[in-house]
């Protein structure tokens, strides 16, 4: 799980690095915040810390996200979105997944807002990627398989 959590971190400090220098505008002002306190790597750390989040929610969140930049070109991961985006897509993730789930007020607890901001959001995330959330098993094990093969290099 370590290796996942620094592999999906970089990643996502990545992609947040990449929109910043390329000055990528965004049309997701709902999901933005103040500039996070904490590092990417501390954030998901965090997340699956508190959430009782199963390993794989990680790789499901990140293909949610993919999803999403899929769906609209004009959506890109910056310094003020990722965190609530990443949240948002690992909680769906897991209650799609997960036998048990974490309540929407500790996954609130979690990423610091409110659970009326929280539910806002999971909502606009579920329109945006037009509520599919199912995976098929050959999509997630070639997402996994690229995650690995990047923490290999």
């Amino acid at each position: 799980q370590e290796r996942l959590v620094a592999v999906i971190a970089v990643m996502l400090q990545e992609t947040v690095n990449a929109t910043q220098s390329l000055c990528r505008p965004t049309k997701l002002s709902s999901f933005d915040g103040p500039k996070p306190h904490l590092s990417a790597s501390s954030y998901v750390k965090r997340i699956m810390k508190y959430s009782d989040a199963s390993p794989c929610c990680l790789v499901v969140g990140a293909i949610y996200l993919e999803r999403l930049k899929k769906r609209d070109d004009m959506v890109a991961l910056t310094v003020y979105n990722f965190q609530r985006l990443f949240l948002v897509a690992v909680m769906l993730a897991s209650k799609f997944l997960d036998d048990a789930y974490a309540s929407n007020r500790i996954w609130a607890e979690i990423g610091g807002l409110m659970v009326e901001e929280l539910n806002h959001l999971e909502l606009e995330f579920l329109y945006r990627i037009a509520f599919s959330l199912s995976i098929s098993r050959e999509e997630y094990d070639w997402y996994a398989e690229e995650l690995h093969r990047r923490a290999d290099l």
